[in-house]
């Protein structure tokens, strides 16, 4: 399956999406409220979200609390 301007295999694909639960799905819609550029392929872009939720929330909460509470960054 192409996503994001990659080739995975299918089945990669199904279990990745497979652990997509409600904490994903509102990192992504909180994603796309932020974002003020204009998305062309609205499909395509949130497939791809979801698709990198999974390794990408993580990362993206961390930075929020490091930014939220500087004093706890780096420990």
């Amino acid at each position: 399956m192409e996503i994001a301007s990659g080739t995975y295999p299918t089945a990669m694909v199904k279990e990745r999406f497979s652990k997509l639960n409600s904490m994903h799905l509102e990192y992504v819609v909180g994603c796309m409220k932020s974002n003020s550029q204009k998305i062309g392929n609205i499909k395509k872009y949130v497939l791809a979200a979801l698709f990198n939720a999974p390794c990408t929330i993580d990362g993206y909460f961390l930075s929020q609390v490091n930014y939220d509470f500087p004093q706890f960054a780096g420990r």
